[in-house]
């Protein structure tokens, strides 16, 4: 699994859940954040050796950022 569920309180005291990345050098950061400002790394892990099953979760993340 290259990603993990995430909780964090935001200013307000509120839970947030989100997915991160658990390796490299974005581990721990929110994976839609990563893919904003980096949308190479993208495309890196498409062509990577990653398992269908991640490279699908990855691409539903993605999609879900640019129905925002």
């Amino acid at each position: 699994m290259v990603c993990a569920s995430i909780s964090r309180l935001d200013a307000g005291g509120k839970e947030r859940r989100f997915e991160a990345f658990n390796f490299g050098k974005y581990r721990g950061r929110s994976v839609a954040d990563v893919l904003r400002t980096d949308p190479g790394y993208y495309s890196w892990m498409m062509a990577g050796d990653f398992t269908f099953n991640t490279k699908q979760v990855l691409t539903r993340i993605r999609l879900k950022g640019f129905n925002k």
